[in-house]
């Protein structure tokens, strides 16, 4: 009989604790709801990997806060950019501009 008693008490402490984290997931859901008209793709991603516990923090050419100017030009660097640029002015098609 106490081995039913006993039982019947972790059952009930295991419902209790499944309330619990339904209420918390329905807290979680609505909160969510409502950032995701304010926040950007971006921000969602980066809060899902908060939440996650694995931060995913931009690489240096990905994130523009982390950009440091400086005077002299880097060829390579302006390459991309424009090859970049003019891939968003056709896309689908892979050329170069003519120089």
């Amino acid at each position: 009989m106490t081995d039913e008693r006993a039982l019947r008490k972790l059952v009930a402490e295991l419902e209790g604790r499944v309330r619990a984290l339904e209420a918390a997931l329905e807290r979680r859901s609505m909160e969510l709801r409502l950032l995701q008209p304010i926040l950007s793709a971006e921000q969602l991603s980066f809060l899902e990997a908060v939440d996650l516990g694995t931060p995913s923090f931009p690489t240096l050419g990905q994130s523009l806060n982390q950009w440091e100017e400086g005077v002299t030009l880097q060829p390579a660097d302006a390459e991309a950019a424009l090859l970049a640029m003019w891939g968003g002015l056709n896309p689908g098609k892979r050329s170069e501009p003519s120089t």
